[in-house]
């Protein structure tokens, strides 16, 4: 597909430039700014996100009809939010060398997709890395992971450069990959504070950190249902990769994949009735789909494809 298009999708690329310039910067993980949606227009037309782990692939990118819903497949990492409503900005992490970043360590920018040669804003300015940038539905505030005090947290800040307001909410310093919820009163998150990787929630402001999940084995990629009732996750619980679905409370938690291959990074369709992942179950990593209850498990990419994520319509 080339570079990414702006008319409704919105994903995260890793090691892949988010525009076709400046392929020598590292520019990853966008994110589309959701503008002013209200919680009505959320219920009605669905949310999703999701994430994966950190991986230097190129963006390859073919769209699969499935669903009667756009599904964006890629090499990439999974979106990090799709909310419905007016296209605003691109939120991305780049090291790019700038004036402002002589130093060309990982930054948070802004970017406007129609007017991207005037519209770059740096975001934050340290001398540690910030990744995984993620809006908060209503496009407000930016959720991010920094290692700025010493470890890797989740942060998070408005918009405004000038303010330098970055609020850290973690502090076990092994914290990734935020996830709002549909109704930005949750941030879902992977932790490994607890000697294994487990998935928390916790609310905007950094309080009431809840663990969900309690294994030995590691849980990861939060991903919220469009509804806020349900959270979709890898695990490793029953001894290899496998795609859970748990309330939002992390009770009921329920195995969907039940296959000896991998299978990862789930992502919620818009209505809420689908999930897609990526599985070598029939020989090389593909894009599936199938029921939110893990019924109809179909191959839809047939070739080389992972880290899906649906594009609202």
């Amino acid at each position: 597909m080339g570079a990414p298009t702006w008319s409704g999708i919105c994903r995260r690329n890793e090691e892949g430039s988010i525009l076709a310039r400046d392929k020598a910067a590292y520019d990853g993980f966008p994110d589309r700014q959701p503008l002013q949606v209200t919680e009505t227009e959320r219920n009605m037309r669905g949310i999703t996100n999701t994430t994966d782990r950190f991986r230097a692939l190129w963006l390859i990118a073919a769209v699969a009809l499935a669903a009667g819903v756009l599904l964006v497949l890629g090499e990439i990492k999974p979106a990090e939010a799709a909310f419905p409503g007016t296209n605003g900005l691109i939120v991305f992490t780049s090291n790019r060398i700038t004036t402002a970043n002589p130093t060309g360590d990982a930054e948070i920018y802004t970017i406007d997709p129609t007017n991207p040669s005037s519209s770059l804003t740096q975001l934050t300015d340290n001398t540690a890395a910030d990744f995984d940038p993620a809006w908060s539905p209503n496009g407000t505030q930016i959720a991010f992971r920094s290692e700025r005090d010493g470890d890797s947290d989740i942060y998070k800040m408005d918009t405004d450069p000038t303010t330098n307001d970055a609020t850290r909410l973690t502090k076990d310093g092994a914290s990734d990959y935020p996830d709002w919820s549909p109704n930005g009163k949750k941030i879902a998150f992977e932790t490994v504070r607890d000697g294994d990787y487990e998935i928390f929630k916790m609310n905007p402001n950094g309080t009431n950190q809840t663990r969900l999940t309690r294994n030995l084995d590691a849980d990861h990629l939060p991903n919220w249902s469009p509804n806020g009732k349900k959270i979709a996750f890898r695990s490793f619980r029953d001894g290899d990769s496998e795609v859970y679905t748990m309330r939002a409370d992390g009770s009921k938690k329920r195995n969907l994949t039940k296959n000896a291959a991998l299978d990862s990074a789930p992502a919620f369709s818009p209505d809420g009735q689908k999930i897609a992942f990526h599985s070598d179950r029939d020989g090389s990593v593909e894009v599936f789909t199938m029921d939110a209850d893990g019924s109809n498990q179909t191959n839809i990419s047939s070739g080389p494809s992972r880290n899906p994520d649906w594009q609202p319509l």
